[in-house]
């Protein structure tokens, strides 16, 4: 056992020799990139583009993801590498909770490989350059010293089954029957595995507040007009300026009203509004 520790503590001392500014600066950036609040804004460029169908799938994927980073996070409770030993840790406000697994790999790994899966169609093997990111994210973590490498590639491993078990064997069973596998991403099975987790484990505050992003997105897209994909750059384009214009306008009007303290629910709220506004003016301009 011990033996197994020296190895991760023996890289992570070399990436620790490997530290530069620039180097600095490029790890944080990667490791924000898979912040869960960043999946936020990436969730909405999906549903401009690729329609709500598709941004609510991706959605709840990202959340099952964080959901079973937090249980697994409550249940090993192991602790993080600049806890243990002497290591230079940057970007600590992103490591929340014990060590293992790494969330920040775990969600990349799913979300990433599920736009790599989407995009395979239209540009083919260059779809797999977006495997880069989970990459770049989960060696970020290294570098910055909050977690140790069996977390991360626990993190990698656990993403891409959760990817596997949730998008791609569901849509396989359905090519074969002809019928909607109920452990697809987007069953109703899933809410009720989610509702269940967050009322036995406590989970972490940016998991609820994204949570509550995806109630509020995938509320808006049933009871909505239906964004469909786009089909041409032109509309893609539209579509950003339309959507632009609408955040401002969100974001204009929670500044007004002084909500920013009730984060979680407003964001709910301003993403269902968001997504319910947007339908309404791509389906009234035919978008």
């Amino acid at each position: 056992m011990a033996g197994a520790w020296a190895w991760q503590a023996h890289l992570l001392l070399i990436f620790q020799t490997a530290a530069s500014p620039a180097a600095d600066r490029v790890a944080v950036g990667l490791s924000w990139l898979g912040n869960y609040d960043t999946y936020v804004y990436l969730i909405c460029v999906v549903l401009i583009a690729g329609g709500s169908e598709n941004a609510t799938d991706l959605a709840i994927l990202v959340l099952l993801g964080m959901v079973s980073a937090d249980f697994l996070k409550l249940f090993v409770a192991s602790q993080r590498p600049f806890e243990v030993l002497p290591l230079r840790a940057l970007y600590r406000e992103s490591a929340a909770g014990s060590a293992f697994p790494s969330g920040h790999a775990e969600v990349s790994a799913a979300c990433y490989l599920w736009l790599a899966d989407r995009l395979r169609k239209r540009v083919g093997r260059w779809s797999g350059a977006l495997l880069a990111a989970p990459v770049g994210i989960g060696l970020s973590r290294l570098y910055l010293g909050v977690h140790w490498p069996i977390d991360v590639l626990a993190g990698w491993v656990i993403g891409t089954l959760l990817f596997l078990f949730t998008v791609r064997y569901p849509e396989f069973i359905s090519g074969q029957s002809q019928s909607v596998s109920i452990f697809h991403v987007s069953s109703r099975f899933w809410w009720i595995v989610l509702a269940f987790a967050a009322g036995s484990c406590q989970l972490g505050a940016d998991t609820v507040a994204f949570f509550q992003f995806t109630i509020g997105l995938s509320v808006a897209a049933w009871i909505g007009p239906r964004i469909a994909r786009a089909r041409s750059s032109r509309v893609l384009l539209l579509r950003f300026a339309v959507a632009a214009a609408v955040l401002s306008a969100v974001d204009a009007m929670v500044n007004r009203l002084g909500l920013q303290s009730h984060a979680g629910m407003w964001m709910a709220i301003a993403s269902g509004c968001a997504v319910l506004l947007v339908g309404l003016l791509f389906a009234a301009a035919d978008l």
